[in-house]
């Protein structure tokens, strides 16, 4: 053998004896590194199945946090009787998950511009214009706009982690659930001040009032109850048992009965308000979310996230409801006063739809970015305002010409709107 074939031989060799260790070394670190994180969708998997059960996953994809800051917002769910309770392994896969792939951007972001700072600085004498009531869910508060301007004019602090906002029927009050508090907050819309009220079930999400104000209404999917509150008293009156995880509610305009969307059974539960008893549960299908009634008492409006459709109940016939394909994500509805509009936002849909309330039948579809939730006529009945939970905002669409004509930098997190009429 001459020396330039020894010297491939050796080189071959010395090729082979290298991919050898490189591979032993690959192996070796393989397998130290824990079962859970080699898996690579594991975390992603165990986050579908737990995290998603209340929130868009797009919602945690919007968040970059440090891995302290994830565990504390795992910790927040647990407290909330999220699933991920019952395994300490799940909770720390998710948390290595979101730590990885949901780390802190470097690019940090400013305050909201033209925010007022005091608690009651739009207090004022006399009567008062539009306001805008933002509920946000992280920053827990409730931020104050006035609806001609669409100026921040004030913020209130409620309790913790608010899901819901309801006003009274006359204005002068908003009822705010707060889950990870397990109570509500009243606010006094005149003087802008809030009041913690006890005795709700565990995690309350939804509320409805009476026409009459005299009862609140509230849904409490980890405890599947709907709690009844004396609003003269501020004091629990009754629990009534429903289905599993109520979150959306309704109540018929005659204030007979409540209507609560029951997501994990698949129906809606309805309660007799004179006998605060649960007499009727009307099939659905996956997920029914959030309702909507019509001013006659007629009709239910279902919003099926988990399907993407809308579920048009006739309440009189009982037949098989009318299903409209949607936009994906569809987390809200509202009817205008005169019973013939419906609007939902979709959140992973990037958009909220008009629809013919008489048919379901959808008339238009408008672009919103940042993930809309909430939704709110203005009294005129020229804008609809949506809360975008991933940037932060509020959007302004014009009715007329279909499309978003303003937005506004709000608190963190917002969730639901409302918006009332001038009142003194």
């Amino acid at each position: 053998m001459d020396g330039s074939s020894s010297m491939r031989n050796s080189a071959a060799a010395n090729v082979v004896w290298a991919v050898s260790v490189a591979a032993s070394i690959v192996f070796m670190l393989l397998l130290s590194i824990p079962a859970e994180v080699r898996a690579a969708d594991d975390g992603q998997k165990i986050l579908e199945q737990n995290c998603a059960l209340c929130h868009t996953l797009d919602r945690v994809r919007s968040k970059h946090l440090s891995r302290e800051e994830w565990q504390k917002v795992i910790d927040k769910m647990i407290g909330l009787g999220c699933p991920i309770r019952t395994s300490r392994r799940n909770q720390q896969v998710v948390v290595d998950y979101l730590a990885r792939v949901q780390a802190p951007e470097t690019v940090a972001t400013g305050a909201a511009p033209g925010a007022a700072s005091a608690a009651t600085a739009g207090a004022s004498s006399g009567a008062k214009a539009a306001r805008a009531y933002v509920l946000n869910e992280e920053s827990q508060d409730v931020w104050v706009m006035d609806v001609a301007t669409r100026a921040v004019i004030a913020k209130v602090k409620v309790e913790s982690l608010p899901h819901g906002i309801t006003p009274s029927p006359d204005g002068k009050a908003l009822y705010v659930t707060n889950m990870g508090s397990n109570d509500v907050s009243v606010i006094d819309t005149t003087t802008l001040t809030s009041m913690p009220m006890k005795g709700t079930g565990v995690n309350p999400h939804e509320s409805a009032t009476s026409p009459d104000g005299r009862w609140l209404y509230v849904t409490n999917p980890s405890s599947n109850t709907v709690t009844i509150h004396d609003m003269q008293t501020h004091q629990p009156a009754a629990t009534v048992a429903v289905g599993r995880f109520p979150h959306g509610i309704a109540i018929s305009p005659d204030g007979h009965r409540v209507y609560v969307a029951d997501s994990d059974d698949e129906d809606i539960s309805v309660i007799d308000t004179s006998s605060r008893q649960l007499i009727d549960h009307i099939p659905t299908g996956p997920d029914p979310h959030d309702l909507a009634i019509s001013p006659d008492g007629h009709r239910l409006y279902v919003v099926s996230t988990a399907t993407d459709q809308l579920l048009m109940i006739d309440l009189d016939l009982r037949q098989e409801p009318k299903r409209v394909r949607l936009a994906t994500g569809p987390y809200s509805v509202i009817i205008d006063p005169r019973g013939t509009t419906l609007w939902v936002a979709n959140g992973t849909g990037r958009s909220i739809q008009r629809l013919d309330a008489l048919t379901a039948d959808v008339t238009a579809t408008v672009p919103v970015t940042g993930g809309p939730q909430g939704l709110a006529l203005t009294p005129d009945g020229r804008e609809v305002w949506t809360a975008n939970a991933e940037a932060n905002t509020i959007s302004i669409v014009d009715i007329a010409q279909l499309k978003v004509v303003a937005t506004v930098p709000v608190g963190v997190g917002p969730h639901h709107l409302a918006i009332l009429g001038p009142h003194d």
